[in-house]
């Protein structure tokens, strides 16, 4: 017995639902990548420059927590049916408050600051001369 020819659109959305949507763009730009790289020659500077791309890395992930902030927020106030000039800024004042948030926890937990562009330990302070050292408080 032949079975029925699902509609395409059909077919995509069960492919592109939950953790395959976040998946599939990475893979295919990690095969382009591994695919075209020998193809072409190093054009500038930056491209052999680790530093650069450390921190190009650092604000992807920065951006990459700010937009789901953002995505997860604006689809709950969607549902609360707010007026856009009610709505507005409440989404740009919780994703402030958890992009700030983010950055206090990951400056609190060394090993999540590489990861964000901070160094692995924050520099010592410097001392003030003219407080006696017992009242100095780190």
């Amino acid at each position: 017995m032949a079975r029925p020819v699902p509609a395409p659109g059909d077919w995509l959305a069960q492919r592109l639902t939950g953790w395959p949507l976040l998946v599939w763009p990475i893979l295919i730009v990690a095969a382009a990548r591994l695919v075209l790289y020998p193809s072409f020659e190093v054009t500038h500077a930056l491209v052999d420059d680790w530093y650069n791309h450390a921190t190009s890395f650092f604000a992807f992930l920065f951006g990459f927590l700010l937009k789901t902030i953002i995505i997860a927020v604006g689809h709950d106030l969607a549902a609360e049916g707010l007026p856009i000039w009610v709505e507005a800024p409440i989404l740009i004042a919780v994703t402030a408050l958890g992009c700030w948030l983010t950055f206090e926890i990951v400056r609190r937990i060394p090993p999540l600051r590489p990861l964000f562009g901070l160094a692995l330990r924050d520099k010592p302070r410097p001392r003030d001369p003219a407080l006696p050292p017992e009242t100095i408080k780190l």
